[in-house]
C-alpha cells in the first residue's frame, strides 16, 4: 500500500478489502468528512487507519474487529463533548466507536470536524466552500465554513474568538 501524503487511491484500496456493510459505512463518513470541508488531503497511516488531513490532521477513521473507530484526533474535543457522544456512542480517548448498524449521527460528525478545523486555526480564506459545500451539509456548517458568526446550535466551543 502506498505511503503518500495524499493517497486517494490507498484509501480506496483499503476500503475495497473490508465487508460491505464496514466499507458501507465508512465510506459514508468519508463522504460526508468531505462534503463538509473539501480539498481535504487523505491517507492510509499505520496500515489501516485513514488520516483527513487539512492544515495538520483533522480526523480519521478505522476498521476494528469489533467496531468501527471515528478519530477525533483531539482529546481535549473528545472531553469537551463527552456527554454528547455517549449519548448514542461509546467513546474511548479521543475516537468514538460506532458501527454500520448504529453509524454516528451527521450532526455530530460535522460538529466535530468543524471543532477540529477551528483547533487548527484554519480560516475560511483557507477553506473553497464551494469546491465541495454541497446542500446536504447543514446551514450550520455551512455558516461556520463561510465565516458566519451565527453559530447557534454548536455551543460555546465553536463560538468564533475576539
Amino acid at each position: 500500500m502506498a505511503t503518500a501524503k495524499h493517497d486517494p487511491a490507498a484509501v480506496d484500496e483499503y476500503l475495497a478489502g473490508l465487508p460491505a456493510d464496514r466499507r458501507d459505512a465508512l465510506e459514508e463518513l468519508r463522504q460526508l468528512i468531505h462534503e463538509c470541508v473539501p480539498d481535504l488531503r487523505e491517507r492510509i497511516s499505520y496500515g489501516t487507519a485513514v488520516i483527513l488531513a487539512l492544515k495538520g490532521d483533522l480526523v480519521g477513521f478505522v476498521s476494528q474487529p469489533n467496531h468501527l473507530s471515528f478519530l477525533t484526533m483531539s482529546p481535549d474535543l473528545a472531553r469537551a463533548m463527552k456527554a454528547e457522544i455517549e449519548r448514542t456512542h461509546r467513546l474511548s480517548g479521543a475516537t468514538i466507536h460506532f458501527s454500520p448498524d448504529n453509524p454516528l449521527p451527521r450532526p455530530l460528525v460535522e460538529k466535530i470536524v468543524l471543532a477540529r478545523v477551528k483547533e487548527q486555526g484554519v480560516g475560511p480564506q483557507q477553506i473553497n466552500p464551494t469546491a465541495g459545500l454541497h446542500a446536504r451539509c447543514s446551514p450550520a456548517t455551512a455558516a461556520l465554513l463561510l465565516g458566519s458568526k451565527d453559530l447557534s446550535g454548536f455551543g460555546d466551543l465553536l463560538q468564533p474568538s475576539g
